[in-house]
């Protein structure tokens, strides 16, 4: 906070946003809840997002796409969270909005304040029709693959039932910490160096490097 200016060092993120841009990754999303640079910090929620997407631009990084909470629809965070995104639509039009839907009758609880619904693998053809009328891109996460442990549902899941569903996009959860945690073997870095019974909360599709 520079007097009643809110600004962010996002130096730490620079190495992400490098290996995104290489990669060919045309936005990240952002959940505004949960990451530490933003969340928790004193102040007006709308001017601590403008003053994150701020540096961005200084940047000359493609802007995020912007998501608060996740799975509201059935975890008991639905209010603080759609007020988030309802904030997010009318402060960020041109910014996609983005939120994680678990059940698929739960289509319609986040109108009009996101532009991409993503639903969870209870998603099936009863997401379709309302998702194309409320002219919102319609995705999925996660599924029953065991994150990369399943090569032939990780086939079936991300590809044939991606097409059969006409999805916009396919997304899946990976998990890291930057800390060790208590009580679980070698590097939370590495999922190679535990043993196969490590919870998939600790797992990545790649093996990370040095950096």
């Amino acid at each position: 906070m520079k007097g009643e200016r809110v600004t962010f060092d996002i130096s730490s993120i620079e190495s992400l946003m490098t290996t995104a841009t290489d990669a060919g990754i045309d936005s990240v999303i952002w959940n505004l809840h949960v990451d530490d640079l933003i969340d928790g910090r004193a102040g007006d929620f709308v001017t601590s997002v403008r003053a994150f997407l701020h540096g961005f631009q200084e940047r000359g990084w493609r802007p995020p796409m912007l998501s608060a909470g996740d799975e509201a629809d059935v975890n008991g965070t639905f209010n603080h969270a759609f007020r988030s995104l309802r904030s997010l639509k009318e402060a960020f039009p041109s910014h996609r909005i983005y939120t994680t839907i678990v059940r698929p009758q739960n289509s319609e609880m986040f109108e009009p304040a996101v532009d991409i619904r993503a639903f969870s693998s209870y998603a099936d053809e009863s997401v379709i029709a309302p998702t194309r009328k409320a002219g919102r891109e319609l995705w999925m996460y996660s599924g029953s693959s065991g994150y990369g442990l399943d090569p032939l549902g990780d086939r079936l899941y991300r590809g044939f039932y991606a097409a059969k569903l006409t999805l916009d996009g396919v997304m899946d959860w990976t998990y890291w910490w930057q800390r060790p945690v208590p009580g679980l073997p070698g590097s939370s870095f590495n999922d190679f160096d535990g043993p196969t019974s490590r919870p998939k909360l600790l797992s990545c599709w790649v093996n990370p490097v040095a950096d």
